[in-house]
């Protein structure tokens, strides 16, 4: 947390978290301010300071009520003056979708507005514009605030009420599961403004991929970073703390985690790639084969030579019955890279709603098979992240190289080459499964 942040009265805190509810939920105002960054940092340090969880709701639900009742007001009274300011005259775009939105889903989009990131601002003040009656709009307005202040404060609160105290084993997952949700919820809140239409990406170097680019950045500059990290320190005594908390789990849990750890082999990665290659080949798409197994290579190559590199000793006592090193994790490399590359062939060209499911789907094998090398205790946690970071950044330059050399995009029939690499893991765990048990040493009667 950034120093100015902990420097706060802790006095002070709900009356900035209504403050900032409003604004996020303010006309026009929402749109440029980090509100839901800003919330996530105060709310993580109430959580800290104990501030009552009551007190914590009721501040982050009235602003946001205000801020919508407001906006609403504005729409009624002010719209056709706030058309002629920046930055509605720049953007009619906005109101247009608001518009559209509203007479799609009624007095629901009040309701379905707060969760939509370029949205929230707008809703509120479409409504006001097209004379929804206000009793109405009130209505919606309080069950919204009612659903938004638990779901988008509690996850930051939690995460910083449990940042002090790791002395149970289950705060590990505690904190996880927090910290996956507050992920989510900044993802949400940052995805509209990396559309390339937005202002900042005018100026943008390249024409192309800019998503891809920026993650890939991103990606890139926390791999270097643990690196470096990794070169220097070896492993400290908290990670250590941490790979010990993340193992104490139930026996079942572990049983699910080998099965899934299997889906990262290095036999299964080549077979599930060999499928996709064949299957992209037998379509005519010559140029995407030559990418797609140049990356998987990479990958391997790669993790390969970092492990050599770095000579970093496995986690005991699985470190004695495997040969490899530790640094970086050559699972969450090859799955990151290959379940990236997956999503980016079936979701380029697409319209938004498809690729957000061919991305969230692909996220699943692509965390769980670092999660489940940790678990199992064959990796330390920083190994398990450089070997994510890794495949992702191999995946968006994949992405990248993709839309450089122009390669046209998939048709629909191809979807259900995306069916071969999860048939071809279920088969490798019927025929392995009980293999792998007994080389994590865990006992299949659980």
């Amino acid at each position: 947390m950034s120093d100015w942040l902990t420097t706060i009265n802790p006095d002070w805190l709900l009356p900035l978290i209504g403050l900032i509810a409003l604004l996020e939920s303010l006309a026009i105002v929402g749109l440029l301010l980090p509100g839901v960054a800003l919330l996530a940092g105060l709310c993580w340090l109430a959580g800290a300071e104990g501030v009552s969880v009551p007190l914590l709701l009721l501040s982050g639900f009235i602003g946001a009520v205000l801020g919508d009742w407001i906006s609403f007001r504005l729409g009624h009274y002010a719209l056709p003056w706030l058309q002629q300011r920046a930055p509605l005259r720049h953007h009619p775009d906005w109101l247009d979708k608001g518009e559209r939105f509203f007479r799609h889903y009624g007095g629901s989009s009040v309701l379905l507005g707060r969760f939509i990131g370029p949205l929230r601002p707008i809703i509120p003040l479409v409504a006001g514009s097209l004379q929804m009656p206000s009793q109405r709009f009130l209505a919606f307005n309080l069950l919204s605030a009612l659903l938004w202040a638990p779901a988008y404060l509690l996850p930051a609160y939690w995460l910083g009420q449990e940042s002090g105290t790791l002395a149970y084993h289950w705060n590990i997952w505690t904190q996880l599961a927090a910290a996956a949700m507050l992920l989510l919820v900044l993802l949400h809140a940052i995805h509209p403004r990396l559309d390339k239409a937005h202002r900042p990406w005018r100026h943008f170097p390249s024409p192309h991929s800019h998503n891809a680019q920026l993650l890939g950045f991103i990606c890139l500059a926390l791999f270097l970073a643990l690196l470096a990290f990794r070169a220097y320190y070896q492993v400290p005594q908290w990670e250590l703390q941490l790979s010990n908390r993340l193992q104490a789990v139930p026996p079942g849990v572990s049983q699910w985690m080998a099965a899934i750890t299997l889906a990262g082999d290095l036999q299964l990665l080549l077979a599930m790639s060999g499928v996709v290659c064949l299957g992209l080949l037998l379509g005519g798409h010559r140029l995407l084969v030559l990418l797609f197994a140049a990356a998987i290579l990479l990958a391997a190559s790669l993790n390969i030579a970092l492990k050599y590199a770095y000579a970093l000793p496995r986690p005991e006592p699985i470190g004695l019955i495997y040969s490899s090193y530790s640094f970086p994790s050559g699972h969450a490399s090859g799955a990151a890279a290959f379940w990236g590359m997956l999503a980016v062939i079936f979701s380029y060209g697409r319209p938004p709603r498809w690729r957000r499911i061919s991305y969230s789907l692909c996220l699943l094998p692509l965390l769980l098979i670092p999660l489940s090398r940790l678990v199992l205790g064959v990796h330390w946690p920083l190994d398990a992240l450089a070997g994510l970071l890794e495949g992702v950044c191999i995946a968006a330059l994949f992405r990248w190289l993709w839309q450089q050399q122009q390669c046209a995009a998939l048709t629909k029939k191809w979807g259900l080459l995306a069916l071969a690499p999860i048939l071809l893991w279920l088969g490798y765990l019927v025929l392995n499964f009980d293999a792998a048990l007994q080389f994590y040493q865990l006992s299949a009667a659980g």
